[in-house]
């Protein structure tokens, strides 16, 4: 493939001892990703040589031409999204060896990873709870809150990550945690919760307002009935009394 042989031969100036030339090379990467020439087996071989390089300075420079492809308009936003796959792979796979590699890794990552991306997340995660090195360890959980960019909320696997290291055995993992807990939201509960309680709550004060009035409109009807019926008993036996006759004497008994 021409293309990708033209990137590989672009990769090779990079480690070219003139500056003049290492910087027309990374100017080049930039110009194929603007236009869109940038195939994800060009940006695949870009990040090998991240992973691989032939020396720290060599897999740095790659990094930074991934930091730069990922930042041109139009493409950015899509080759970021595929650089960071190949990156994480790598690092869920162990394949990025020794911490000077995994510091660039991380570094790369934490420019260009998209937020939200839940892979990057995950392989961060990992790296940052699991990870010998107390340095990487701190890497990774600074790339991983590099990730949740402004206003995007709190991924859960930061907070996860956090409270992990709180309890580092490493004083300045433990500071950092710490001071990333202090500055994350709390988690709220949901506003609906509130207002569905205050609509039961009132719900059973009308039901009970109205059972009180029940109560009261009840006991003022029967006592309409009963003042009622004694009212209409009264008149009857009235009306019967006037219609006794009189009684007579009778003789006297002996």
């Amino acid at each position: 493939d021409v293309a990708l042989r033209s990137i590989e031969v672009l990769l090779d100036r990079l480690r070219d001892p003139v500056a003049e030339i290492r910087a027309a090379a990374a100017e080049a990467f930039r110009r194929i990703a603007a236009g869109g020439g940038l195939s994800d087996a060009g940006l695949n071989a870009i990040a090998r040589c991240v992973v691989h390089g032939a020396s720290e300075e060599a897999s740095r420079a790659c990094g930074m031409i991934l930091v730069t492809v990922a930042e041109v308009p139009l493409h950015g936003s899509r080759l970021a999204m595929v650089a960071s796959g190949f990156l994480v792979r790598a690092l869920l796979a162990s394949e990025v060896q020794g911490s000077e590699a995994k510091h660039t890794v991380l570094s790369v990552l934490a420019q260009i990873v998209p937020s939200g991306f839940l892979p990057a997340e995950t392989a961060l995660h990992q790296v940052a709870v699991a990870d010998k090195d107390a340095s990487v360890r701190l890497a990774a959980l600074d790339a991983l809150r590099a990730s949740t960019r402004e206003g995007q909320g709190c991924s859960q696997k930061l907070r996860e990550a956090a409270l992990h290291l709180v309890l580092d055995d490493d004083e300045v993992v433990r500071d950092a945690a710490a001071e990333l807990l202090a500055d994350l939201p709390h988690a709220e509960a949901s506003p609906d919760e509130p207002v569905l309680e205050e609509e039961t709550r009132k719900k059973l004060s009308d039901s009970e307002d109205e059972g009180e009035v029940l109560s009261e409109s009840e006991s003022e009807e029967a006592d309409s009935y009963g003042d009622g019926n004694l009212s209409q008993g009264d008149q009857v036996l009235s009306a019967s009394s006037s219609d006794l006759p009189d009684l007579e004497e009778g003789p006297d008994e002996p």
